[in-house]
């Protein structure tokens, strides 16, 4: 027969355990915290609510773009991943979850070619930047 669990209770058939409300790790839990990207150094942080307004990065100090809960960031080395992602945030486009079971944010282009087709096909038509490169199909 099994014992108690010390941190509260899992899932029928979860091994992982799940912290108590009042156990050690319960004002952890209770700390929302979201994705934000530092473009100069190329680096990615989870950081509360809490922080006000402005969020400064850990590592050099620049100010950090909130880029949504549904972001993965690139692996540091590559290139051509941030700058799609720098055309991408200074457009104003961000990566929250749809719906709600978190489908995701949606098509974002992640080659330079496919942002430079989006950026040509904005100037031809005339539709917003922001919206031309969510678009699936230009």
């Amino acid at each position: 027969m099994e014992g108690p669990r010390p941190y509260g209770r899992s899932a029928p058939g979860c091994k992982r355990e799940v912290p108590a409300g009042d156990g050690p790790y319960a004002a952890a839990m209770g700390t929302k915290r979201t994705p934000y990207v530092c473009l100069p150094c190329r680096g990615s942080y989870k950081q509360g609510y809490d922080h006000g307004p402005e969020r400064k990065c850990p590592r050099c100090g620049a100010p950090m773009i909130g880029v949504g809960s549904a972001f993965q960031p690139p692996r540091r080395r590559d290139d051509e991943a941030w700058r799609v992602l720098s055309v991408l945030l200074h457009a104003g486009v961000r990566f929250h979850t749809r719906g709600c079971c978190g489908e995701g944010s949606g098509y974002r282009p992640r080659t330079l070619a496919e942002v430079k087709a989006r950026v040509a096909y904005a100037r031809r038509t005339g539709e917003p930047l922001a919206k031309a490169l969510v678009r699936p199909v230009v």
